[in-house]
């Protein structure tokens, strides 16, 4: 169960970077800008992938996908907060600031991830907790 999971985010984070790359390139963005964007949406997409799984796993899909969209929009919120804080220079490039990257994004990926990480681990030990049809049923 970990390993289709795993299998989900991966082909979802894969394809969402391949969209981000192409699409920043295409928007010619700040090389610096297509960074923050590429690892914005890479972030962004894993934790919104296995919230959806885990929480499918646990409640049902029309859940994951509420889940998944809550998530998403706290993960959006966060690194929109940092870029209305600290803004971009004046060739647009991505001005990275520690301190605001420790205050108004860091926290929310980390419980961000916890979630996920937490959601898929207990969707795994329902799924493995159900009792099985028997061969004879």
């Amino acid at each position: 169960m970990f390993a289709s999971a795993a299998a989900v985010v991966v082909v979802v984070t894969g394809v969402t970077g391949l969209v981000t790359l192409a699409t920043t390139a295409a928007l010619r963005f700040h090389p610096s800008t297509q960074f923050l964007q590429l690892i914005s949406a890479l972030d962004i997409a894993w934790v919104t992938a296995a919230v959806v799984v885990g929480v499918r796993w646990l409640a049902s899909s029309r859940a994951g996908i509420i889940a998944g969209g809550v998530i998403g929009i706290v993960c959006v919120w966060s690194i929109w907060r940092y870029v209305d804080n600290v803004g971009f220079a004046p060739d647009g490039s991505w001005i990275v600031s520690r301190i605001a990257l420790e205050q108004y994004v860091l926290p929310y990926d980390a419980m961000a991830a916890l979630v996920a990480i937490g959601v898929v681990a207990g969707g795994i030990r329902r799924r493995q907790l159900r009792p099985q049809p028997s061969a004879q049923s």
